[in-house]
């Protein structure tokens, strides 16, 4: 009596005949290997779902029964994980499609960055939503590179700090990713009677200089308080003083005195004090 070996590529391509053995005799499975693109041939098995071959490439088959075998396929996904300016646990995990799989599942790391809201991984480093969380699992069909998406939202408050009025009180960016800053344009500064000439924004409300102009961006990493700061220009008053009849001399002719500038909404004083001549 005769037996067949009947051989499923299950999924590969070639062509592979049918081997026959005889009664009580050995026969050797077949010594053509098949092909399936990306897939690395294990052997033949006797279910098409095995993950491991029960027989190579002309291994020596004995039993007395018609049997089909079918290429046993197995592919290595490999997945890439990128901080992308966060920390993660570790930046690479594989796992194996077999056969008719359509992917394979691999262990997400997990992000940690501090006083930032972590969100998950994406293909594209610049996102800002998840296609896989962190510390959970994702399904996988091809070699793939994740990035961490994180991000963190700066608030800046302006203070008027005496000036008449601001164009707003409070302003917010957020920090995405590698990005370690984010900007935020001053608002624009009114200044008050009292102190008419805008300075700029300081982040000291006694300040007198101009840390930040208006209407500029500037480049944050983390919440800030900014005050208006305005200015009064100083002021010198010039007196010219005459003989008067019968007076032979006198000790000037002119003299002065400075009223000092004056900032963020402080009256300027109204006088100033000079010594007459003799």
């Amino acid at each position: 009596d005769g037996y067949t070996i009947t051989y499923n590529l299950n999924g590969g391509t070639g062509s592979i005949s049918s081997t026959t053995k005889i009664q009580d005799l050995s026969t050797n499975i077949t010594s053509t290997i098949p092909t399936k693109d990306g897939y690395e041939f294990l052997g033949w098995g006797v279910s098409s779902t095995d993950t491991t071959a029960d027989y190579s490439s002309n291994a020596t088959y004995t039993a007395n029964e018609n049997i089909t075998l079918y290429a046993i396929w197995k592919k290595t996904i490999t997945v890439t994980f990128v901080g992308n300016g966060a920390s993660i646990d570790k930046t690479s995990a594989t796992c194996d499609m077999y056969n008719a799989d359509t992917n394979c599942t691999v262990t997400v790391p997990t992000i940690t960055r501090e006083s930032f809201t972590i969100t998950g991984f994406n293909t594209d480093s610049s996102a800002t939503t998840a296609q896989v969380l962190s510390g959970k699992t994702a399904a996988v069909s091809a070699n793939t590179t994740y990035y961490a998406i994180t991000s963190k939202q700066i608030t800046v408050t302006f203070n008027k700090n005496g000036a008449s009025a601001i164009g707003s009180t409070e302003q917010k960016c957020t920090i995405q990713n590698s990005a370690t800053t984010c900007n935020i344009t001053s608002p624009s500064i009114t200044a008050s009677s009292a102190t008419p000439t805008v300075v700029g924004w300081d982040s000291t409300s006694s300040y007198t200089s101009n840390e930040w102009a208006v209407n500029t961006p500037k480049a944050f990493s983390s919440n800030a308080t900014y005050y208006a700061i305005t200015k009064k220009d100083a002021v010198t008053h010039s007196i010219t003083y005459a003989k008067s009849t019968g007076v032979s001399a006198i000790g000037a002719t002119s003299g002065s005195c400075n009223i000092a500038e004056t900032y963020n909404g402080n009256s300027q004083s109204a006088s100033c004090n000079v010594t007459l001549p003799t």
